[in-house]
């Protein structure tokens, strides 16, 4: 009996880790903190696009569908909210890329379901199609759902050349494999065959920006010095190929190539009129700078696209960034080498003392330098609220300076002594020095209820896979285990019983040889 009641303990316990209302998928990530902790998960009202009823939407699906396709031409998507009436204005090259106000739009009632083969079908790799991958007992899936059915409504409403469904990584089990899906809910735009996952606070409008990114062109080319401050005041981080006349053919496949895998990181430009720099660091033609903190930085390795996608993704933060919530994610993604310097000060400007102030000076020469200490990523956090979730509710004095590594949740804090005569470029130079030698202390880390919680959210996972398929083999599969960790525990949990007997023999041997 005791191995039974054990192994119904184990079932109880495996049920609670895996319960969609206590862990969600996300929480198997382990690249910095959970997303929903991070930044909120979707919007009640974005950019005028009403929602449409998500109960609705569920009882209309059928079976698989070949997805949603709207044919039309434009660049991006504009909504215009007019009361209860929606105008949307699309702007392109052909008039069936326009919207006229007052024309009948279709109304989206539900995301077509697409079979889990739809990447091998004809003509795939020339269309481009926006996925999302979820799970029915994920909760944030089902946050995402209504939000993923206006960028729906969007798409049907502004014609643009794109197919659109979801598709449930339980049902087979060979999506999770064949599309590399990590969490639920996944969102993949593809585009020609080129695979883009969306990465951020799931909102309408980021949505929409994700897809006019990808939607636009790879490399934009840039003829006047105009163009290119327009383009460096609307982006933080720019890269730029120049070359002299004309394109070479070997840097032009390479880099082209380069920004098409990696469109979500920069933007990428190319020109031949290199007199419209006015400062280069460029030694000779052709050449690659990235153009960020009024400034510009030349690659200076040999061109390989593996050695330039290194230094695309090394270089395309800004050197000392401000985050907050719900910006902080992208910084989270962090190439393998590299931490997270941050600097966690008020989010009002207004409110910072001359302690906060000086700290965000000295730490902007250090990250601006960049004569050592290349291996960090400086940031201006923006929010106590984050950075209390970084240090597992500690208490925080502002200005708090900590080293971050996303993918261990591991960290370093730094508040100077008095020696240090406060936040110095030479103190927090110091720290990261010790920090990167293995002189500090490292705190927080997966706890071992992280740890317990994605076991349990993998289990539960494979478990529905299974059951999917191979119901009675599984349930055999599922008593077995249970039977053999709840006959386990049972053995680890029992104590040893002794005869009293044979206490007594064993005392009256041992208090005789004592002369007792």
């Amino acid at each position: 009996m005791q191995i039974y009641r054990s192994a119904a303990v184990l079932c109880v316990a495996l049920y609670w880790c895996a319960a969609p209302g206590s862990l969600s998928s996300e929480q198997e990530q382990t690249g910095g903190p959970d997303p929903q902790s991070l930044g909120a998960r979707g919007e009640e009202e974005v950019l005028g696009v009403s929602r449409a009823d998500e109960e609705g939407g569920e009882e209309s699906q059928g079976g698989p569908s070949e997805g949603a396709e709207v044919q039309g031409d434009g660049d991006g998507v504009e909504v215009l909210s007019d009361g209860e009436s929606e105008e949307v204005q699309v702007e392109g090259d052909g008039e069936d890329g326009k919207k006229q106000a007052g024309e009948e739009v279709p109304r989206a009632t539900f995301i077509p379901e697409i079979a889990p083969n739809i990447n091998t079908q004809s003509g795939f790799y020339e269309t481009s199609w926006i996925i999302m991958f979820y799970a029915s007992w994920c909760p944030y899936s089902r946050d995402a759902a209504p939000v993923f059915l206006d960028l729906f409504q969007l798409i049907l409403t502004s014609k643009l050349p794109i197919h659109l469904g979801k598709m449930e990584v339980t049902e087979d089990g060979d999506v999770v494999k064949s599309y590399k899906i990590k969490s639920t809910p996944t969102f993949l735009l593809f585009k020609n065959g080129t695979r883009y996952e969306f990465e951020g606070e799931i909102s309408l409008q980021n949505f929409v920006s994700f897809v006019s990114q990808i939607m636009g062109p790879d490399v934009t080319e840039v003829a006047q010095r105009e163009e290119l401050e327009e383009q460096m005041r609307n982006h933080s981080v720019v890269f730029l190929l120049v070359c002299d006349q004309e394109l070479d053919d070997h840097w032009q496949h390479t880099y082209f190539e380069v920004a098409r895998k990696m469109l979500l990181k920069g933007t990428f430009l190319y020109t031949t009129s290199p007199d419209l720099l006015k400062e280069s660091s460029l030694v000779s033609l052709p050449g690659i700078l990235v153009l960020k903190d009024d400034t510009s930085y030349a690659y200076k390795d040999a061109l390989s696209k593996h050695s330039l996608t290194q230094w695309v993704n090394s270089e395309r933060m800004p050197a000392f960034g401000a985050v907050n919530d719900s910006t902080i994610l992208p910084y989270l993604k962090t190439p393998v080498g590299k931490q997270l310097a941050v600097l966690v000060v008020d989010d009002d400007p207004s409110k910072r003392r001359i302690a906060q102030r000086k700290a965000v000076e000295a730490t902007k020469r250090l990250a601006l330098s960049r004569k050592q200490h290349r291996s960090y990523w400086f940031v201006l956090l923006e929010s106590v609220e984050t950075a209390e979730r970084i240090v597992r509710d500690s208490p925080i004095q502002l200005p708090l300076f900590l080293v971050y590594e996303p993918r261990t949740r591991l960290y370093y804090t730094f508040q100077p002594s008095q020696e240090d005569k406060g936040f110095t470029e030479k103190s927090i130079s110091n720290f990261l020095t010790a920090v990167r030698n293995g002189n500090i202390k490292a705190e927080g880390g997966l706890s071992y209820l992280d740890s317990l919680g994605n076991f349990g959210v993998r289990v539960y996972t494979i478990i529905q896979t299974m059951a999917a398929h191979r119901p009675f083999l599984s349930g055999v599969a599922v008593l077995s285990l249970l039977l053999v960790l709840g006959f386990y525990l049972t053995i680890c949990c029992q104590r040893p019983q002794h005869s009293t007997h044979t206490s007594r023999r064993r005392r009256r041997r041992v208090g005789g040889r004592a002369g007792l």
